[in-house]
C-alpha cells in the first residue's frame, strides 16, 4: 500500500522524506524479507518525487562508502580506556558496569549495543531487534536502489561516479596494489580534492571487494545511454579494463556496461563476443568468430579497435581457473590452447597481436614509465613503447613484482612459444632482456638465502660451543 501511495507523487514533502528515511532505516534491520519491499518504495518515490527524496538517498550512499566504526572509546579512568569485556571490567560493580555500557551506547549513537548483549542471542530462530544487518549487506541494499532507479544514476552522476572512483582508488586498488590496471587510469588527478581517505589493507577482504564491484557494475549496466554520465570516457576505459578479470561474472557485467555505449566497432559483433564469456561456450565461439586476415567477418576499419577488447576478454579467460570438476567441459588446458590458437591467426603486419603481448608483459613495465591511457584503446606507437620498456626493467625493480606474477608470465610464455611460434619473432629481443632480468633476480635471491643460511649455521655453532 505504501508503494502505491508513493507512485502517485501526491505525498506532502514531509511525508515523502519521512517515508524514505523510514525505508532506509528498514535496510538496517536484520530481516531479509523486508529489504526488497523497502527498496521498491524508495524507487517509486524517486520516480514521483525525486526532489525531496534524493538528499536522503545521497546521505545513505555516502554512509555506505565510509569505513565501519571500530573500537569506540568508552569513559576513561586513571588506567585509560575501559574494556568492558576484560577481567578488570568484570570486577567492577554492577552499577558502574551498567553505566559504562549505557555511556558506550549513547556515545556511539546506537552502534555499540553491548548493553543489550543478554538479549542479542538468537532464540528459537528469532533475532533480537537490537541486531542490525552487516555492513556489506547494507551496502548491497542501499546501492540496489540505484540499480533499480537508473534515472538517478543518470541525473546525479556527478555524485555517483566519484563515489565509484573513490571505491576503486581507496579500497579496490589498495587491496589489489599490484593490479596493472591502476597504472592505466589517472584516478588521483580526476578526483583531486574529492579523493577519500584510503582504507587500511587489513580491513579489506577479497570477497567483499568483489561483491562491491559487482554491485557498482550492476548499477552502471542498468543505465541506458551512459554517454550522459559524468566522466563517461573514464568509465568506459574502466569497464574495458574489467573485461580481463578472471571472474567471469564481473567480466560479463563489464561487457554489459561496455555494450551500453553502442560502440560502432563492437556492437555489430556482440553476438560473437558475448559467448566468449560463457563457461562452456568459449571454444565454439572462437571457432565461429574468425579474425584471421583472410576472413571477411570483421570490417577492416573495425579490426584495430575491436581486437583490444577481444584480447582483454580472452586474456581474462586464459587466467581464470576451472571449476575443479574432472568432468568439466571447460578444462583450463583445453581452454588456453584454444585461446592461443585464436591469437595465432591474427595478422602480424598491422601489429594486431601487440595488444596480447602488452597484456603479457605490462606487469614488468618500470614504475617510472607513464602507463596512463585515454580511452578504451591505445595508439600503436604508445603500445610498442610500453612493450619495449618491459625489457628494460632491472632486477631490483623486479623485487616489487609478486612472485606469482613472475611464475605466471613464465608459464604463459612457454605456452605462447609452443602455440604461436614464429609469430613472436618480433618480440624476441625484448623478451630475452626480460628473461635475463628474471634470471639475475633469481640468482641474487639465491645468493642472499645461501649467505643467510651460512650465517645461521655459524650462530648455531657459536651457541653450542659456548
Amino acid at each position: 500500500r505504501v508503494e502505491v501511495y508513493a507512485r502517485t507523487g501526491k505525498l506532502p514533502i514531509a511525508y515523502a522524506e519521512s517515508t524514505t528515511l523510514h525505508m532506509l532505516g528498514l535496510l538496517h534491520v536484520k530481516f531479509a524479507p523486508v529489504w526488497p519491499a523497502a527498496v521498491r518504495v524508495i524507487v517509486a518515490l524517486s520516480h514521483a518525487q525525486e526532489g525531496p527524496v534524493w538528499p536522503c538517498i545521497e546521505v545513505a550512499l555516502t554512509k555506505s562508502m565510509q569505513r565501519p566504526l571500530h573500537n569506540i572509546a568508552t569513559p576513561k579512568d586513571s588506567t585509560g580506556i575501559i574494556d568492558i569485556s576484560s577481567k578488570k571490567a568484570a570486577e567492577n560493580t554492577i552499577i558502574y558496569d551498567h553505566h559504562v555500557r549505557c555511556f558506550s551506547w549513547e556515545a556511539s549513537r546506537g552502534k555499540n549495543h553491548v548493553i543489550f548483549t543478554s538479549s542479542d542471542k538468537e532464540r528459537n530462530g528469532q533475532v533480537s531487534r537490537h541486531v542490525e544487518a552487516d555492513d556489506l549487506t547494507r551496502f548491497e541494499s542501499v546501492w540496489s536502489i540505484m540499480e533499480n532507479a537508473p534515472h538517478l544514476t543518470s541525473t546525479k552522476s556527478k555524485v555517483v561516479v566519484p563515489m565509484f572512483f573513490n571505491f576503486m582508488l581507496s579500497q579496490y586498488y589498495i587491496f589489489h596494489s599490484d593490479d596493472p590496471d591502476s597504472r592505466e587510469l589517472n584516478l588521483v588527478e580526476i578526483l583531486g580534492e574529492f579523493r577519500c581517505e584510503e582504507w587500511p589493507r587489513e580491513e579489506l577482504g577479497r570477497k567483499a571487494l568483489q561483491k562491491k564491484l559487482e554491485i557498482f557494475l550492476k548499477t552502471f549496466a542498468a543505465v541506458k545511454g551512459p554517454q550522459q554520465l559524468f566522466k563517461h570516457r573514464t568509465l568506459l576505459q574502466m569497464f574495458v579494463s574489467f573485461l580481463s578479470n578472471p571472474d567471469s561474472k564481473l567480466a560479463n557485467l563489464a561487457l554489459s556496461c561496455v555494450l551500453r555505449y553502442k560502440l560502432p566497432y563492437l556492437t555489430p559483433y556482440a553476438e560473437h563476443v558475448q559467448p566468449m564469456l560463457q563457461k562452456e561456450g568459449l571454444r565454439e565461439a572462437l571457432t565461429k568468430f574468425d579474425l584471421s586476415e583472410e576472413s571477411e567477418l570483421v570490417d577492416i576499419s573495425h579490426r584495430l579497435d575491436l581486437i583490444p577488447i577481444v584480447t582483454r576478454i580472452l586474456f581474462g579467460r586464459f587466467l581464470s581457473r576451472g571449476n575443479g570438476a574432472k568432468s568439466s567441459k571447460d578444462p583450463p588446458a583445453a581452454r588456453r590452447a584454444a585461446i592461443l590458437s585464436f591469437f595465432s591467426g591474427l595478422g602480424e603486419r598491422n601489429g594486431e597481436i601487440n595488444y596480447f603481448i602488452y597484456m603479457m608483459v605490462r606487469a614488468f613495465i618500470p614504475l617510472e614509465m607513464n602507463m596512463v591511457i585515454h580511452g578504451p584503446t591505445m595508439p600503436r606507437e604508445h603500445l610498442e613503447k610500453m612493450i619495449e620498456s618491459s625489457g628494460c626493467i632491472s632486477s631490483n625493480a623486479l623485487l616489487k613484482v609478486p612472485i606469482k606474477r613472475q611464475e605466471g608470465f613464465l608459464n604463459l610464455l612457454y605456452d605462447v612459444i609452443v602455440q604461436i611460434g614464429y609469430g613472436m619473432k618480433h618480440f624476441v629481443p625484448n623478451i630475452m632482456n626480460l628473461l635475463l632480468a628474471l634470471c639475475e633476480q633469481t640468482e641474487d635471491a639465491f645468493i642472499v638465502n645461501k649467505n643467510q643460511s651460512v650465517e645461521n649455521k655459524d650462530l648455531d655453532g657459536d651457541e653450542s660451543t659456548a
